[in-house]
């Protein structure tokens, strides 16, 4: 029975992989306040409406002590879920216009289709100065489709910020997708990755990403490794003493990683 209320919860916390299709059988008050405004009003309406309802759900859904209690919240989950499908058709129907390309990136962060959305920007946005975030949401996406969007905008686009986010993003991917290969293959991957790393240091250094720049983010990445030294961790233990992992040179250290979220 906790089964499918965990499943709920974790749909409002995480990023949805796909997105509900928008049910016909809207009421009219709905398809009246949908009506009003320019596509990138209704756009920033409907995003602005997400972000308020997830939040409420959220809340409302910790504090719920009973599986009587969320079920309750079942019915506005499932409206919460119809929203991307909404901003989606509306930026498929407005290409041409500067917001879609932001209206993609919400998306690809907050339930759209992915491989639809893949697909719209490897046809229409290889060369938008605004692919960049686009970029950087895929990374991590590891399929095919994801490395020929990467490829082309680091190749074509002509803006550099978009360029460089593309870059980063393609050593990410290609490094990603060498753990899932063996000898040759990981190899090739590697050190096409390593070599982009380090285009990313030398030629887009200061471009600015969601967490700090392309530079600060390769260097990150590239310092880490099998078979590189470990870099300095200062911190406190259980015990709440400040401790330097360095203090610990020539002794068997075991790290222990964890989060509760």
């Amino acid at each position: 029975m906790k089964r499918w209320w965990l499943a709920l919860l974790s749909v409002l916390l995480c990023l949805p992989a796909a997105w509900a299709l928008q049910d016909k059988k809207e009421t009219q008050k709905d398809k009246a306040a949908e009506a009003t405004g320019t596509p990138k009003e209704k756009v920033e309406k409907l995003q602005q409406e997400y972000a308020t309802t997830k939040e409420a759900l959220v809340k409302e859904f910790r504090a719920a002590k009973t599986d009587e209690e969320r079920n309750k919240l079942r019915d506005r989950i499932t409206e919460l879920q119809k929203i991307p499908g909404k901003v989606q058709d509306i930026v498929e129907k407005n290409l041409k216009e500067p917001f879609a390309v932001d209206g993609i990136v919400w998306l690809l962060r907050n339930g759209g289709d992915p491989d639809k959305l893949l697909g719209l920007l490897n046809r229409e946005f290889v060369t938008s100065p605004n692919v960049g975030p686009a970029c950087e949401v895929l990374a991590d996406y590891q399929v095919d489709d994801v490395e020929k969007l990467l490829r082309a905008v680091a190749d074509k686009n002509q803006d550099r910020t978009a360029q460089g986010i593309a870059t980063l993003a393609l050593a990410k991917f290609l490094s990603a997708k060498a753990e899932n290969e063996r000898g040759a293959q990981a190899k090739k991957f590697n050190d096409e990755a390593e070599a982009l790393f380090k285009k990313a240091m030398d030629k887009f250094d200061d471009v600015k990403t969601s967490t700090g720049t392309v530079g600060q983010e390769a260097k990150t990445i590239t310092a880490l490794g099998v078979g590189k030294p470990v870099p300095e961790i200062e911190a406190e233990d259980a015990d709440g003493k400040k401790f330097k992992l360095s203090d610990y040179k020539g002794k068997v250290v075991l790290l222990d990683f964890w989060g509760n979220w």
